[in-house]
C-alpha cells in the first residue's frame, strides 16, 4: 500500500425550485402596501447533499439586496417594492454579497447552483384606474362581421400588482373572469355587457359568477375595481351574404 492516502469528500449541489406560501398567480407575488411587515413563507425541493442554502433577494436588476437561510422573511425590511428570490445551494465559503450581481458573481469558492425558478415579488397599492378598450372607447357598440368580435382593454393603473377583468351583466351580476386584457365577444350571445378592472394582491377568487361584482371579496389582501366600466352591446353578427343574378 501506498504510505499515505487522499481523503475525498463528496457534496451534492442542488438549486432546486422554491416556493411560497404568498404566492399569488404562477411565480409571482403580490403583496399589498399597507405599511405594515411583509412576512411571507418560503420553501424548496432541494436534493443537496453535504451542502449549504440560503435564500438570496435581489433588486429587478439581480443586484443582491438580501442573503438569508431561514424559511421565512420579513420583506418589508429590504426597502424595495420590486424585487426577485432566488434559491442558492453552495459549498465552501459564500462570496455572494449585497450589490453585486447574482448572474455574473461567482457565488461561491465551492461547487453552488441556483434555484431552477425564481419568485417575483411586487409590493404595491391596488388601484382600479380607468377601463378603455380599442384606443380609448368605453361604450361600445360591436356589430361583427363573421370571424371579429374582439375587444382588447386597457388600464391607466400605475399598480404594479395582478390584474384581472371582470364581465357582468348591466346588474353588474359576474358572468365571467379573464386574466387577459383580450376578450373575444363572439364567444358570448348577443347582449350589453359591462367590463370592469380589478387590482388585487394575495390570493384571488374568481369563482364569483352570478354573484354582485360590487359585493365582493375579491382576494385575501388588498384589492380595488376599476373606477369605471365599459360598456359593450354586442350584436348578432352581420353578413351581407352574395348577389345572385336573376
Amino acid at each position: 500500500l501506498s504510505n499515505n492516502f487522499v481523503e475525498v469528500k463528496t457534496t451534492k449541489i442542488d438549486g432546486g425550485s422554491i416556493s411560497s406560501t404568498a404566492l399569488s398567480e404562477g411565480n409571482q407575488i403580490y403583496l399589498c402596501d399597507d405599511g405594515g411587515t411583509q412576512v411571507i413563507e418560503l420553501s424548496n425541493n432541494s436534493e443537496a447533499s453535504g451542502a449549504n442554502y440560503v435564500y438570496v433577494i435581489t433588486n429587478l436588476s439581480n443586484l443582491i439586496l438580501n442573503i438569508f437561510p431561514e424559511n421565512t422573511k420579513d420583506l418589508a425590511t429590504i426597502g424595495f417594492k420590486d424585487l426577485k428570490i432566488y434559491g442558492l445551494s453552495y459549498s465552501g465559503t459564500l462570496n455572494a454579497a449585497p450589490g453585486r450581481n447574482i448572474l455574473t458573481t461567482s457565488l461561491a469558492d465551492g461547487c453552488y447552483a441556483l434555484s431552477e425558478n425564481i419568485l417575483e415579488v411586487h409590493i404595491d397599492d391596488a388601484v382600479g384606474g380607468n377601463l378603455s378598450a380599442n384606443n380609448g372607447q368605453t361604450d361600445i357598440l360591436l356589430c361583427m362581421t363573421p370571424g371579429e368580435g374582439m375587444l382588447d382593454f386597457e388600464t391607466t393603473t400605475f399598480s404594479d400588482l395582478g390584474y384581472a377583468y371582470i364581465l357582468t351583466s348591466t346588474s353588474n351580476t359576474v358572468l365571467a373572469v379573464y386574466d387577459n386584457p383580450l376578450i373575444d365577444f363572439g364567444d358570448l350571445p348577443v347582449g350589453t355587457y359591462r367590463v370592469w378592472g380589478l387590482s388585487w394582491s394575495g390570493k384571488f377568487t374568481s369563482d364569483f359568477v352570478g354573484l354582485d361584482a360590487s359585493q365582493l371579496i375579491w382576494s385575501d389582501d388588498c384589492f380595488e375595481l376599476s373606477d369605471n366600466f365599459v360598456a359593450v352591446d354586442r350584436r348578432a353578427a352581420i353578413d351581407g351574404g352574395r348577389l345572385v343574378p336573376v
